[in-house]
């Protein structure tokens, strides 16, 4: 008896995790604004900037316990700005959080609470205690503007949802882009999606409609934590090998897999805040949005760009890949922390500045606290930032840099004994320097402030 005792309680533990590694997102695969999947409204060339209102909720018991600290709310609202800032979509918030004190929904999160304290001239975010019901639900995809974030991982170490890039893919979802399965893996719904094929050929049709996310068969949370590699396979109906993206938000890999949302999910998006009403509703002026303290930790990807701003504070642990770009300022002051690398190839700025002012002004940050040996970064009496690059360079190298205009900059190339070969004035933003006519081999670059030597940085030449 008491070894069928045990067998039942593993069947049961296994579907319960089957469960949840089926339906993770509690989102309807459905929408009133279906007649738009695939029109020409979604798909339009569209690089504006918008601003979104929000507002934060925290769920807690009716005698005021639990739910969300302060400290996990502003970290919500950082993983928001670190996803959505590089495709030009920020978040106007101001600063303080509506409590919603009441056990009948602490513990399991319902539509119902989407009707409280709501807002029609802002998202509504609803956040519950790591100790409830997992999961996240937006109120329809392109539907409306409110969504819920709730428990934790059932993988372990366990993370927070609310602290993770779930808050993302439910916000995702408010800006109408469906999961890279839908179509793919039948989540019910009456919009009759077919399946997107890996060729793409269908893409603009199918699947989730964006051109640049593979077709996703549902990954059904299946991937290394470690590596976020898949570790399934399967065919779509021409036979070929699926290559799911692994780590863009709207699918359901690993949460700690979680990264990026691509350029086209982007314009799909902006698309949206143009097109949809209840998204009209919520645009707002950026000039008071950025938080007072801002903590980045995410990678900025090779082609993105990161525009990140705190009213007094602001600290760096991440990676900038080859041919991405951070602009980072503060009020007060900007920190690069351990673990803070500009790859060779990227472009990194920093500044003093307040949220409204434009244009980049000094930055007090040590040299040595930039982990970045291939790319010069320089920091001297006129606090001058530099990144020259590609290393190894062909036809071309590229010295990207922001300073005050009555700033006299320079580069020179000299050989490895010393001898002159070209020099250019440095000008603000982007200088580019021609070496089509210089011979393989490995050289010295000089910038100078009038007569001062200021930053040196090795190059190698091979055409």
């Amino acid at each position: 008896m008491r070894k069928r005792k045990l067998f039942l309680i593993a069947i049961l533990i296994w579907n319960f995790n089957s469960v949840l590694g089926q339906n993770f997102c509690f989102t309807p695969s459905t929408s009133s604004n279906l007649n738009l999947n695939s029109s020409d409204l979604m798909k339009r060339a569209n690089n504006s900037s918008n601003c979104l209102k929000i507002y934060f909720h925290v769920i807690r018991r009716s005698n005021g316990t639990g739910g969300q600290t302060n400290e996990s709310v502003n970290e919500a609202f950082n993983i928001l700005n670190q996803d959505f800032n590089p495709h030009n979509i920020f978040f106007n918030w101001d600063n303080q959080i509506d409590y919603i004190n009441n056990d009948n929904y602490y513990s399991s999160p319902t539509t119902a609470i989407f009707s409280v304290n709501n807002h029609q001239d802002g998202i509504d975010i609803y956040l519950f205690d790591d100790s409830s019901s997992a999961g996240g639900r937006a109120n329809g995809v392109g539907e409306s503007s409110e969504f819920w974030v709730s428990g934790s991982y059932w993988k372990s170490p366990n993370n927070s949802l609310t602290k993770s890039h779930v808050i993302s893919h439910e916000m995702g979802h408010v800006l109408y882009l469906w999961h890279t399965h839908h179509g793919t893996y039948n989540e019910g719904g009456n919009d009759n999606p077919c399946p997107e094929l890996v060729n793409g050929s269908n893409s603009a049709t199918c699947g989730d409609y964006v051109t640049d996310t593979p077709a996703d068969p549902h990954l059904r949370f299946n991937v290394n934590q470690s590596t976020c590699e898949w570790n399934s396979s399967a065919t779509d109906a021409n036979g070929n090998s699926y290559n799911p993206d692994e780590k863009n938000v709207m699918s359901y890999t690993d949460i700690n897999c979680m990264e990026y949302f691509t350029s086209k999910q982007g314009e799909r998006m902006r698309n949206a805040i143009a097109t949809l009403p209840y998204l009209k509703n919520v645009v707002v002026s950026c000039e008071t949005s950025c938080p007072s303290y801002l903590s980045i930790t995410q990678k900025v990807s090779s082609g993105s760009t990161d525009n990140q701003k705190a009213k007094v504070s602001l600290t760096a642990s991440n990676i900038i890949e080859y041919n991405g770009t951070a602009n980072y300022s503060a009020g007060t002051e900007v920190i690069l922390k351990p673990g803070f690398h500009a790859k060779n190839g990227s472009g990194f700025y920093a500044s003093i500045e307040t949220c409204t002012t434009s244009g980049l002004k000094s930055a007090r940050i040590s040299a040595d606290q930039v982990e970045n040996k291939n790319s010069l970064k320089v920091e001297n009496s006129e606090n001058l930032f530099f990144s020259i690059y590609p290393n190894p360079a062909k036809t071309e190298i590229t010295i990207s840099c922001h300073f005050e205009s009555s700033v006299s900059l320079k580069v020179n190339l000299y050989s490895v004994f010393g001898t002159l070969l070209k020099s250019a004035s440095i000008i603000n933003d982007n200088t580019t320097l021609n070496i089509t006519e210089i011979p393989n081999g490995l050289y010295i670059l000089k910038i100078y402030n009038s007569n001062s030597e200021i930053g040196i940085q090795k190059l190698l030449i091979q055409h």
